[in-house]
């Protein structure tokens, strides 16, 4: 790459956010073009979780990106002195015996495991319609993608 050859970023969503800081972390010369108006990240929220749960199907390459995002989302954080990643529990709310079934079924599907907690929980509370429980998801949680964006 000569001295005058750069990439440029086009938007400023958290795909564009993660190119440039990888540009940066390397070297590479890059410029970010950007109006800066409302894109997909904002209004997504930033919440990440590794399954599906309608079906109990992985999120694609979940096993991989997961911890991947998480590290870059710490490391991040330690730079910008915010945090930016929130972990957080995620719950399936069981309407049914068939879906806490459907749930211990799952937990035999290859690679969903390390993401699902093994036994549903059922919380004592009068203000929460939880008759069959939840299942609780784990390496869940969300990118505060407001304050990310903004720094």
């Amino acid at each position: 790459m000569q001295a005058s050859d750069s990439y440029l970023v086009v938007g400023w969503g958290l795909a564009a956010m993660a190119v440039a800081r990888h540009f940066e972390l390397r070297g590479v010369p890059f410029e970010v073009m950007s109006d800066r108006s409302t894109n997909a990240s904002r209004v997504a929220a930033g919440v990440y979780n590794p399954i599906v749960l309608r079906r109990y199907n992985l999120a694609w390459d979940a096993a991989r990106s997961i911890p991947e995002a998480q590290n870059f989302y710490s490391g991040l954080s330690e730079d910008l002195g915010i945090q930016v990643d929130v972990s957080m529990p995620l719950y399936r709310r069981m309407a049914s015996v068939e879906e806490q079934n459907g749930w211990y079924t799952a937990m035999d599907k290859p690679g969903l495991m390390p993401f699902m907690h093994p036994e549903i929980i059922h919380y004592k509370n009068p203000g929460l319609d939880l008759p069959y429980g939840v299942g609780p998801v784990k390496q869940t949680g969300w990118v505060r993608t407001e304050e990310l964006l903004d720094t």
